[in-house]
């Protein structure tokens, strides 16, 4: 009779038994417990014979292998036109930069300062009339002749200006504009021997002595006269025409004839002095003749 181990301890039992009662010993199950035996290797496919490759199949596959490494090639060409290095620009030295503006200082915050007053307005000056009978001009030539005779000539239009002291001064005659101030020269004796005319202007000073004109004063001409003794010969007149004269103690004046807007005008040099001697000629109206205070 055939016998089977326990498949737990090992006890050898019948065959017929194992199946339908349990192991005496253990009690382990009749039917052992099958194990999982691992799955046979598979065996390997057969090879596939080589198939027979046409003529057309070889000229496809050439193809695609031509247009496989064109491919490559192209692409290897733009990777490697990427890759290449790029040139480096031109670089041109820029010009050196200007010095740099100087600081601006910070504006203050602080009040501007009050301006300065204006200042005060300094009185108008009291400026009289222009005095027509002292003429301005350059400088003056010092005459020192107490005792001789000097014969000034001015050029028509001219400009001369005397000082000193002198014992006679003959003066030939203005024209055309010319003036002689001989405002600051003491003479003894004036004579003026030719006409002022012209718009001419004469100033003499013989506060002790005579003058006398010999020409006429005419053409709108002006005279200053100071003298202790003035006389006229000839005839004053004209428009503009203007002569004063300054008589000094005991003074007298005479004149032979005025006309025309011509002015003669006298003042004593003292108001003090006792009253002039007046020698008058022919008046031709308009022309005026007065004795100022």
């Amino acid at each position: 009779m055939p016998t089977t181990s326990c498949h737990s301890c090992g006890l050898p039992r019948a065959d017929e038994l194992l199946a339908v009662a349990p192991c005496p010993l253990c009690g382990a199950d009749a039917l052992p417990v099958a194990e999982e035996l691992p799955a046979p290797p598979r065996p390997p496919a057969p090879p596939v014979p080589p198939q027979p490759v046409s003529t057309s199949s070889r000229f496809g596959l050439g193809l695609v292998a031509g247009l496989l490494i064109g491919t490559g090639v192209g692409a290897g060409a733009v990777v490697g036109w990427r890759a290449r290095p790029t040139p480096a620009p031109e670089v041109t030295a820029a010009p050196a930069d200007p010095a740099p503006p100087p600081p601006v200082p910070p504006k203050s915050t602080a009040p501007p300062p009050d301006p300065p007053p204006p200042p005060a307005p300094a009185p108008p000056a009291i400026k009289g009339k222009p005095n027509p009978f002292r003429p301005t001009g350059p400088p003056a030539m010092v005459l020192d002749n107490p005792d001789g005779e000097t014969r000034p000539v001015v050029r028509p239009g001219g400009h001369l200006v005397l000082a000193g002291k002198v014992k006679r001064l003959v003066i030939p005659g203005l024209q055309a504009g010319a003036v002689l101030d001989a405002a600051q020269l003491e003479a003894g004796e004036v004579v003026v021997a030719g006409p002022v005319s012209g718009r001419s202007r004469l100033v003499v000073h013989a506060p002790g002595g005579v003058v006398r004109f010999r020409g006429p004063v005419d053409g709108g001409s002006v005279a200053g006269v100071t003298g202790r003794a003035v006389a006229f010969d000839e005839p004053i007149g004209g428009a503009g025409t203007r002569v004063s004269v300054t008589l000094t103690s005991d003074g007298e004046l005479t004149f032979a004839t005025i006309s025309g807007p011509a002015r003669l005008e006298y003042r004593r040099a003292n108001p003090n002095d006792p009253t002039l001697r007046v020698t008058a000629g022919r008046v031709v109206p308009p022309a005026v003749v007065a004795e100022l205070p």
